[in-house]
């Protein structure tokens, strides 16, 4: 395969389009563009991330760091999109739990990883773990304050909503309501109601740009419930995985026919879902039934600002508190590309130059901090075959030892995220190393080959042998 990418200053803009295209997925950038529903380009605006080099950068078309998006420039650069995460079928849904009353606040501080009391009007949004007993996790979710909340009597929103994916949702409210006993707390289950509305496509959305993004669905029709930047991926003031609303349409059982156009609910399609999951695949966030009973560490929900270690007691937290401060971290979840044993591996010396083409995979080195969008420029195989499942064991072809295994495969593309040990996989040595295998019919062994890296927005000081980041 061949691919160019000849600019030098590497905009985190260019999302959906070059994911499609560029990750082997089926699904060409041309049916993304037309399945999904364009948003006005001035919602956002454009600040350009230049990678450092030695060459004197090219005055850039746009401007200045504020400009709104030129429409010629962004068709080239990437689209802005909305995404149904709760209508349609298949993985990826999301469902939508309500938390209301003076004591809400109280009930989920025990039950979360992170700390409720910081969910306010100047951060509507934030990441969490629910956990067993034993410190294993029962679901991620983005918790997003209610539009019309009050602070509780002890802090905190009166009211808020759960984002949560919608295979454990039946089990999460069963774990609200073991523990609520008395509380004044009403927990209702908003999924046949409400939506939860992902804006995707320029990475780079700010608080400042909530209310512009309000006032765009308002003009639909809609009712906002509850509006946040998606909180897992922060780079300064920007939030990478865009802006996350909880939507309620007029009457979602009318007949379409009945509604104005501008009202009607957002479509949803495969190739949405599909979009959307390799940019978060590329960021290295987990999410869904795959991170269930898993440690919330080694899902990397310390590095998604989902744990917070300096709150009080809640469920589950001995052994999170333990493996930070006493144990180690031995295995983490990293984005990887899959390919077939056909294609050569990278060359060991030669790293990406995004001054020139790309003519084969063999000609690059995927640097163990490259940039997650610059990724699909440098690794662009074909999808794996089907037969790779997962629960796939990943080999280290040195040594035959088993180094981890795959958690999860983005749909029509080459990428996975896999829980891996760090430093027989990052280590000094690089190249392609590791094989992930499953078993085929009749016994057979099918395999492909694994390169995996490591998010350039994770923290530079990662300790390899340990898997932790100084507080």
């Amino acid at each position: 395969m061949r691919a160019s990418f000849t600019r030098r200053s590497l905009a985190v803009v260019t999302c959906y389009e070059r994911c499609a295209s560029m990750t082997g997925s089926t699904t060409c950038a041309a049916r993304v563009r037309t399945s999904l529903e364009e948003i006005p380009t001035s919602l956002f605006r454009f600040q350009e991330i230049r990678r450092p080099g030695p060459t004197k950068p090219q005055r850039s078309r746009y401007s200045s760091a504020t400009s709104t998006w030129d429409p010629q420039i962004l068709a080239t650069e990437g689209k802005l999109w909305e995404v149904d995460l709760t209508s349609g079928e298949g993985d990826g849904r999301r469902g939508v739990i309500q938390l209301a009353g003076p004591e809400a606040p109280k009930l989920v501080q025990g039950l979360i990883t992170n700390d409720i009391i910081h969910l306010t009007g100047s951060k509507a949004s934030l990441a969490a773990g629910f956990l067993t007993n034993k410190g294993r996790l029962i679901t991620e979710s983005v918790i997003t304050i209610a539009t019309d909340a009050k602070e509780a009597p002890h802090g905190g929103p009166d009211k808020f909503f759960l984002d949560v994916p919608i295979d454990v949702k039946k089990g999460l409210l069963q774990h609200l309501r073991l523990f609520k006993l008395r509380s004044k707390v009403t927990i209702t289950d908003l999924s046949s109601t409400a939506r939860v509305c992902a804006l995707v496509g320029l990475p780079h959305a700010r608080v400042s740009d909530l209310e512009r993004v309000r006032e765009h669905w308002s003009a639909r029709g809609a009712e906002v419930l509850g509006l946040g930047p998606d909180p897992r991926v922060m780079l300064g003031d920007r939030f990478p995985l865009g802006i996350r609303g909880i939507i309620h349409f007029p009457d979602p059982s009318s007949p379409p026919s009945s509604l104005p156009s501008s009202a009607r609910p957002l479509p949803c399609t495969q190739e949405a879902r599909e979009a959307l999951e390799a940019l978060r695949f590329l960021y290295g966030v987990g999410e869904g039934p795959d991170l269930v009973e898993r440690l919330p560490s080694e899902c990397n929900l310390d590095l998604t600002h989902a744990i917070n270690f300096h709150k009080g007691c809640y469920l589950g937290q001995e052994l999170t508190a333990r493996t930070q401060f006493k144990g180690v971290i031995r295995k983490r979840l990293l984005p990887v590309f899959l390919f077939p044993d056909s294609l050569p591996p990278p060359s060991s010396k030669v790293e990406a130059d995004m001054q020139r083409p790309v003519q084969k995979l063999g000609d690059l080195l995927l640097p163990s901090n490259a940039n997650p969008l610059a990724a699909p420029f440098l690794a662009g195989p074909p999808s794996p075959s089907p037969a790779l499942v997962k629960g796939a064991e990943i080999i280290d072809k040195a040594s035959g030892k088993a180094v981890g295994s795959l958690v999860s495969l983005a749909t029509g593309s080459n990428l996975g995220l896999a829980l891996l040990r760090l430093e027989p996989t990052l280590g000094a040595e690089q190249g392609v190393k590791l094989v992930a295998r499953s078993p085929g019919a009749e016994g057979e062994k099918r395999q492909q080959q694994v390169l995996a890296f490591l998010p350039d927005w994770w923290p530079s000081g990662i300790d390899l042998a340990t898997g932790k980041i100084p507080l």
